[in-house]
């Protein structure tokens, strides 16, 4: 799209868009500390999750090395407060959230422009929100929540809003990674359920090593129960509903 912001084609440049955020006071600040920092597009019950977390790339909030990866890029912090490039031109970035996301935009929008960055917010009407030609084309990035599953994975070329289709799919930023593409076929269709393992934790390995998405903090799901009921677990990826693991429940009195 001709309206992006170039700055976000550099991996160095993301990575320290990442750095700059302190997801963890955002988690607290938005759940009320019950949710935590994410790392990857898999929710910590996943049995897949320690092996994935093993392996992947994180990003802890650091504001001197978001500056360092900023500088990398050529991106140096002025005495007026702001990342300029060679030529002056300062380092700007529009945030895009619908209504939901408007305190999410203002602690990323705050973080961002403590390291020096110019960052606006725009916060979309709800009518806005269903125009699908507006959302693809916002010029830097935009809050989005997904449910994770391996179904729910759109970040491929196949998702990428295109004209012809009403913009319709949900690849937003039309990340396209042929390996991301690759290991995400293997995992949703091999009949293998290693591979289909192994090609899952590659590709969350891989979207945390180019970091095109990031995930910021794990939703919250409320369940109440008795005391004494042990074994009680909420939603993720496949698993709906709050009773999938029933079976594996322990009433203790």
């Amino acid at each position: 799209m001709p309206n992006w912001q170039p700055a976000l084609t550099d991996l160095r440049t993301r990575q320290g868009l990442i750095y700059a955020i302190d997801r963890v006071g955002m988690g607290d600040a938005i759940t009320l500390g019950l949710a935590p920092a994410a790392d990857t597009f898999v929710a910590p019950p996943d049995p897949l999750f320690p092996e994935i977390d093993r392996v992947i790339t994180k990003y802890p909030y650091d504001p001197d090395r978001a500056q360092a990866r900023f500088a990398e890029d050529g991106w140096h912090l002025q005495p007026s407060g702001r990342l300029t490039d060679a030529n002056g031109q300062t380092l700007n970035m529009d945030i895009m959230g619908s209504s939901g996301d408007a305190q999410a935009a203002s602690i990323v929008g705050d973080s961002w422009k403590a390291v020096g960055i110019n960052a606006s917010q725009t916060i979309i009407s709800a009518q806005r929100e269903r125009d699908r030609e507006y959302r693809a084309s916002c010029p830097g990035i935009q809050f989005n929540g997904r449910s994770i599953s391996v179904e729910n994975f759109h970040f491929v070329a196949a998702e990428m809003p295109r004209p012809e289709i009403g913009y319709v799919e949900l690849n937003r930023g039309s990340f396209q990674d042929d390996e991301v593409d690759r290991l995400y076929q293997l995992a949703l269709t091999s009949l293998d359920t290693g591979e289909r393992d192994r090609a899952w934790i590659a590709v969350q390995q891989r979207m945390a090593a180019l970091a095109p998405y990031i995930p910021l903090h794990y939703s919250v799901e409320v369940i109440l129960a008795r005391n004494g009921l042990r074994g009680l677990v909420g939603n993720y990826g496949p698993q709906i509903g709050a009773t999938w693991n029933v079976f594996e429940r322990e009433l203790v009195q």
